[in-house]
């Protein structure tokens, strides 16, 4: 799992850094193989956000939150993008979701034409018949 972290308006600290790349392990359970997560840490001076985007072979998930305490919008955005993560998860194990497969036809439109014609004539020859 590739992890990018950028800073705006907050100061980058280790303390910081750590946490985030351990609640990122968290995500790891739910996706095996390649993804990457972007997080954004950001202020508006009374508020801290904290934003993250996972991208996956096959999906792409956001999820942005707020809090006073950074911590805190840390806590609140992981658990939004994990709540997300998992029904992505039953979404791809339910059946209805799945990739369908091709509907083969037994017969070709002409052959089924043809056996149409060939019982018609049947008939047709067993009314005179009688």
């Amino acid at each position: 799992m590739d992890i990018t972290i950028s800073f705006k308006d907050i100061d980058h600290t280790p303390s910081i850094d750590s946490r985030i790349k351990k609640k990122s392990q968290r995500l790891e359970k739910f996706f095996e193989g390649r993804s990457s997560v972007q997080w954004t840490c950001f202020s508006d001076g009374v508020s801290h956000f904290a934003e993250i985007t996972m991208e996956g072979p096959t999906f792409r998930l956001n999820a942005k939150a707020s809090d006073r305490n950074l911590y805190h919008a840390l806590d609140k955005v992981i658990n939004k993008i994990e709540i997300q993560l998992k029904k992505q998860k039953e979404k791809l194990k339910n059946p209805i979701h799945q990739k369908k497969p091709e509907i083969n036809f037994v017969k070709g439109r002409e052959e089924a034409l043809d056996e149409m014609a060939e019982e018609n004539r049947s008939l047709r020859f067993k009314k005179k018949a009688s």
